[in-house]
């Protein structure tokens, strides 16, 4: 999302974002919804319209079934050195080019996408906790950092290596739980 809201500025590339470390601090999980959707089928104008066949001969239809997180709550935080990185991104975030959404453009977040106050100065998980989490978070609460140094406990594909080409490297995290401090 950070690549896709940069994108009008052409100053920022997923290569810079892949140097950062990312931190997801888990409010609430949410649940898995299931969308079915087809695709072509049929006549438009009395002309068959659909997939293009094997054979080269429209009229095809694609089913798919997408699945999506609903009521779930995230706070994402990116971290590195690089203050002439991390300023940029955070205002693409607060002023993105394109309309944002989380997958599917009837998908919009339900709040803003960025916090007024995001550029903090300091480690990634004191910045994660140093914000409120969202109304009915249960505890313990998930996090996932990468992990770069210790190895990690597992393994993401999920490094942007090329935005426009959907391609993605892989990234060592450390998965852990917090619970409330007493």
């Amino acid at each position: 999302m950070a690549c896709h809201s940069a994108a009008g500025e052409g100053e920022i590339v997923s290569t810079h974002v892949a140097g950062l470390r990312m931190g997801v601090l888990m409010d609430r999980p949410g649940r898995v919804a299931v969308d079915f959707q087809t695709a072509g089928g049929g006549q438009l104008s009395r002309l068959e319209y659909g997939v293009i066949t094997v054979d080269g001969k429209p009229g095809g239809s694609v089913m798919s079934w997408r699945y999506y997180l609903q009521d779930s709550s995230f706070l994402v935080g990116f971290a590195g050195e690089d203050v002439d990185l991390l300023q940029p991104l955070h205002s693409a975030l607060r002023e993105p080019v394109w309309p944002t959404y989380l997958g599917r453009k009837s998908n919009v977040p339900s709040s803003p996408i960025c916090l007024p106050d995001g550029l903090f100065d300091g480690d990634l998980l004191p910045a994660l906790e140093h914000y409120p989490l969202a109304e009915g978070a249960p505890w313990p609460v998930r996090v996932v950092l990468d992990d770069a140094k210790a190895g990690g406990t597992e393994i993401r594909s999920d490094l942007p290596l090329d935005v426009a080409r959907r391609q993605f490297g892989t990234r060592p995290v450390r998965v852990f739980f917090l619970t409330p401090s007493t």
